[in-house]
């Protein structure tokens, strides 16, 4: 079972990917899997869209979803993310935040360029529950707040808090962040 199989991410992915400037110069989904958002966000007409994620057979699975090659999808850890300082506009990363860690939002810090954006999807510490494999490697927000100050570090913040409830209630934060001071 993969996030495609879950319509739960695709709702998240294409708010948080509405949230986004239209023609973002280079953008990068971290922790991409099977390249949801990436492929959401072509919508937009990036320049250049990388979708980063640690495992290749997810990335596959994306590769299968993308056959005009309009994503670049690169196999390499989320942190720290194999580009340049500075070469990055917006910054991605849908339903994985939780699961990468606090090292997570320096490296975006260090590969945006100035002026650019970072743009996450957290679940509620209401709603969430993890299992042995997939323990959060961060705390996970109950409030707007909580999940503002997940952005540490960027001086504009915007949370929406996100909800579906299809039998199964689910919360997740949309968070969108800017101008970041180290």
């Amino acid at each position: 079972m993969t996030y495609d199989d879950d319509p739960f991410h695709h709702l998240v992915a294409a708010e948080l990917v509405k949230g986004l400037p239209d023609a973002p110069g280079v953008l990068l989904d971290v922790a991409t899997g099977t390249g949801i958002a990436a492929l959401l966000a072509q919508g937009l007409r990036p320049r250049r869209t990388i979708g980063l994620d640690i495992s290749a057979g997810m990335l596959a699975l994306a590769r299968a979803k993308d056959p005009q090659g309009t994503v670049e999808w690169v196999e390499a850890p989320a942190v720290p993310a194999p580009l340049p300082d500075g070469s990055v506009d917006v910054v991605l990363c849908s339903s994985a935040v939780h699961l990468i860690g606090p090292g997570l939002f320096p490296d975006w810090g260090r590969l945006l360029r100035p002026g650019g954006l970072a743009a996450l999807s957290v679940p509620s510490d209401e709603t969430f529950r993890h299992s042995v494999a997939l323990v959060p490697k961060v705390p996970l927000p109950g409030t707007t707040a909580e999940a503002a100050a997940l952005a540490d570090g960027f001086a504009d913040v915007r949370v929406l808090p996100f909800e579906t409830d299809d039998g199964r209630r689910r919360a997740a934060f949309l968070v969108w962040a800017s101008d970041f001071r180290l």
